[in-house]
């Protein structure tokens, strides 16, 4: 089976035994050091609040972006999706 799409460029690699947490988790570790290695300030770093960026969660569930994720994005996933950004990427 061939490797997934974009792990030449992350440099990852599966299994394929990967739960969808292994996964989600070991993707996120990639994009924090892949941020972290451009020196991406964190939303904190640039002087947002929690609140200030969870606040524009409708925002981002309106703009359309949400119909290209393989599953249903509700308000309360774009909520939450916003409130681990901030706090996992510090």
């Amino acid at each position: 089976m061939a490797p997934p799409w974009g792990c030449e460029v992350t440099g990852l690699s599966f299994t394929g035994s990967e739960s969808p947490v292994q996964l989600g988790k070991c993707v996120a570790d990639a994009v924090r050091e892949l941020m972290r290695s451009c020196c991406i300030k964190s939303q904190h770093e640039m002087g947002f609040t929690r609140e200030q960026v969870v606040f524009l969660a409708p925002l981002a569930f309106s703009s359309g972006l949400r119909f290209n994720c393989p599953v249903d994005i509700t308000l309360g996933l774009a909520q939450s999706a916003m409130e681990g950004v901030y706090d996992h990427y510090q």
